[in-house]
């Protein structure tokens, strides 16, 4: 890589976590990034190990249809980059940014798909449209990162490189800093971490644990915060931490008993993803709750590593932590069963940066 140049191309601002990773991962190259600031966000100042480019228009979050009519413009603005900074590699995040590539590239550097997420719609026409468009853009691809080892078995016409390549957290992750958050309470503690999104099943959790012995706590921002806490108002177990760091997930981690990891089923992309937060559980031993008729809730109920449940049924949920309540000693055998998983498997970023790196030959 010695000499070479990458631009990465991403419609958010600041680029997410998992690619600002692939980027820090490979060295001894010159590193771009095209990017999108959606909504007006002022620009971070902090140290990067790359140079940004950002396309800044207002297109908030969650609306699909503003976004398509806004791509044009972005694409625009990336064959601009391309022309300009000439990369050897173009990594394209999302299949959105694979069909722009494919449109600019026209076979001048090797493309790589960062198979974030697949392409998925609640419509099944425009779900095969945006399926047949990947593919066509695949056949002038050189190598996939795919975020889930369920993704692959979706792309069996695939034939040139490929890498499976999880979103697993680095080993750093395990620091010993000073305790930033603080709940002391008799209560089984269920955290969620993330984005504050996808309302209708978070709310299932929260009416769930009403008047249970257990706290609901959120960590995090998003765009159902709002809603939420609203929602909330009448359950004194629930409690909002907002914003945080991920350098304090540790502590986070440590002061929680079991993770809220459920994300809606009904969306087709979320059946074969793997998220970071299944693989943050295992490192700090903390059973988790997953999403039932998924691959990956079928992969921890055969593990015995977790616990899954129908994210749309409120009644469900609740008999799963009724349970726990009256068996305590069920999420000791959930972490012993982790802990022996474990010890058979690799946890860290760290592990796979060598197979990364390959994709580049």
């Amino acid at each position: 890589m010695i000499g070479k140049t990458i631009l990465l191309i991403d419609t958010s601002y600041p680029i997410n976590t998992r690619n600002s990773k692939i980027l820090m991962s490979v060295s001894g190259c010159e590193k771009h990034v095209a990017t999108w600031n959606r909504d007006n966000r002022p620009a971070l100042s902090s140290k990067k190990c790359y140079s940004e480019n950002i396309f800044t228009s207002i297109s908030p979050y969650g609306n699909k249809i503003l976004k398509i009519g806004k791509l044009f413009t972005f694409a625009v603005f990336v064959k601009k980059c391309i022309k300009e900074i000439k990369p050897d590699y173009i990594i394209a995040s999302h299949w959105d940014t694979l069909l722009i590539a494919v449109l600019f590239n026209h076979g001048k550097c090797k493309l790589i798909y960062e198979n974030l997420d697949m392409p998925t719609a609640n419509n099944g026409f425009i779900l095969a449209l945006l399926q047949k468009l990947e593919k066509h853009a695949l056949g002038k691809t050189d190598a996939i990162i795919f975020a889930s080892r369920f993704f692959v078995e979706q792309y069996p016409f695939y034939r040139k490189k490929t890498l499976v390549l999880e979103n697993k957290p680095f080993a750093d992750i395990k620091n010993e800093k000073p305790a930033v958050y603080l709940h002391s309470t008799d209560n089984i503690k269920l955290s969620f971490i993330g984005t504050l999104r996808y309302f209708d099943c978070m709310k299932n959790l929260i009416t769930a644990a009403s008047g249970l012995p257990i706290d609901v706590l959120f960590f995090g921002d998003g765009p159902d915060y709002s809603k939420l806490k609203t929602f909330s108002e009448n359950h004194d177990n629930v409690y909002f931490f907002g914003k945080y760091n991920y350098e304090d997930i540790r502590c986070i981690y440590e002061l929680s008993d079991i993770i809220w990891a459920v994300y809606p089923n009904k969306d087709y992309n979320v059946k074969y993803a793997i998220s970071n937060k299944f693989f943050e559980s295992l490192v700090f031993h903390k059973p988790a709750f997953f999403a039932a008729n998924t691959l990956l809730g079928d992969f921890v109920m055969k593990n015995n590593i977790g616990f899954v449940v129908d994210p749309y049924c409120s009644e469900c949920i609740r008999e799963k932590l009724l349970a726990i309540i009256s068996n305590i000693k069920m999420l000791d055998t959930i972490v012993k069963n982790i802990k022996e998983y474990n010890s058979k498997s690799s946890l860290f970023w760290e592990d796979d940066i060598q197979l990364l790196r390959h994709i580049f030959d």
